[in-house]
C-alpha cells in the first residue's frame, strides 16, 4: 500500500471534519439562544420543545420539524414576524 497516495485524502477528511464541528458548534448556540429567548413565552416554548424532539428524533427531523413547527405557528396564530 502507498502511504503517499492516503496522506492527501487523510488531510483532506480532517479538515472537513473541523469545518463540520464549527459548524455545529455555531448552530448549537444559535439554537439554545433561540430556546432561551422562547422559554419566556410558554405558548412559543410549547411549539419549540416538540419541535425540537421531533426533529431530533425522526428521519429528515429538521425538515419534518420545520413543516410541523410552521404549521403549528400558523395555526396557534403566532406567526411573529414584522412585529
Amino acid at each position: 500500500m502507498n502511504v503517499g497516495m492516503m496522506t492527501p485524502s487523510l488531510v483532506s477528511l480532517c479538515r472537513h471534519h473541523a469545518i463540520l464541528g464549527v459548524i455545529l458548534f455555531v448552530q448549537a448556540l444559535t439554537l439554545m439562544k433561540l430556546l432561551r429567548e422562547t422559554a419566556a413565552v410558554p405558548s412559543d416554548f410549547a411549539i419549540a420543545i416538540p419541535v425540537g424532539v421531533l426533529a431530533m428524533g425522526v428521519p429528515y427531523g429538521y425538515l419534518i420539524g420545520m413543516i410541523v413547527g410552521s404549521l403549528l405557528t400558523r395555526v396557534t396564530g403566532r406567526w411573529g414576524i414584522g412585529g
